[in-house]
């Protein structure tokens, strides 16, 4: 992993922190060349509804404003592609399989997962809940 990526990946979450994130609205919010973010509200969904997704051009941080969220991530290597890498929307969707790491996020929480990582999030903890979160997007 190059240090120079590691750095801009710290930078990103140091820059999500100190923003004022109960106040932005839901939007893209580009703040330069190697990192943008968007704001997001949405229904958590029960874990058959959502499948794992992975990026080649951006390492994914999935900050948690308020509620709730369970996200698993895999490596790609164990894993089928559902739908092809779509290059303009930097984004590929794999089958679901039974042996992963599962993580419960709330508010604070927040993962980052590089290109190598397949990421399932949008789950419901219980039962669907109400999340805001922050994807923070930095250029590989």
């Amino acid at each position: 992993m190059p240090d120079q990526l590691v750095k801009r990946v710290d930078a990103a979450i140091a820059y999500i922190q100190k923003l004022d994130l109960e106040k932005i609205p839901d939007g893209k919010y580009i703040v330069d060349d190697n990192f943008f973010y968007m704001v997001q509200t949405f229904q958590t969904k029960q874990p058959e509804e959502t499948c794992y997704e992975a990026h080649q051009n951006y390492v994914d941080i999935q900050y948690i404003v308020s509620g709730q969220e369970r996200m698993q991530t895999a490596s790609l290597g164990d894993l089928t592609v559902k739908v092809p890498y779509d290059p303009q929307k930097d984004i590929a969707f794999y089958e679901v399989i039974s042996q992963a790491a599962t993580m419960t996020f709330t508010a604070g929480g927040y993962g980052v997962f590089y290109p190598q990582d397949a990421h399932r999030p949008g789950m419901c903890v219980d039962t669907p809940d109400t999340v805001k979160k922050v994807v923070g997007k930095v250029r590989v």
